[in-house]
């Protein structure tokens, strides 16, 4: 996924994406950056517990509902591919 610090080269899915959400490579840099802020351990995952971390949240079930429809792989973490997913999918619903 690449150095802590750098964007991840973009694989054809992402530039698929990024495509359709209208993204450049320094829009990609600050998704990227938004990720690792919450994944504070460093994995390339972000599981439940960092979310609510992050959100400041006490767990809830609207959380918990919140996650499960992010994490539509149901690996139990988010992923950057998949936080990018999301932020596409708003993108292009909000144009």
């Amino acid at each position: 996924m690449g150095a802590a610090h750098s964007v991840p080269t973009p694989d054809s899915r992402t530039l698929k994406a990024m495509e359709l959400g209208h993204i450049n490579m320094k829009e990609l840099g600050i998704f990227w950056s938004a990720f690792r802020s919450i994944d504070k351990k460093l994995t390339g995952s972000v599981d439940i517990s960092d979310f609510y971390k992050f959100f400041e949240e006490k767990r809830s079930i609207f959380g918990d509902a919140i996650f499960e429809l992010i994490d539509c792989n149901q690996s139990g973490s988010l992923d950057f591919g998949t936080q990018r997913g999301v932020v596409v999918v708003d993108v292009t619903r909000r144009n």
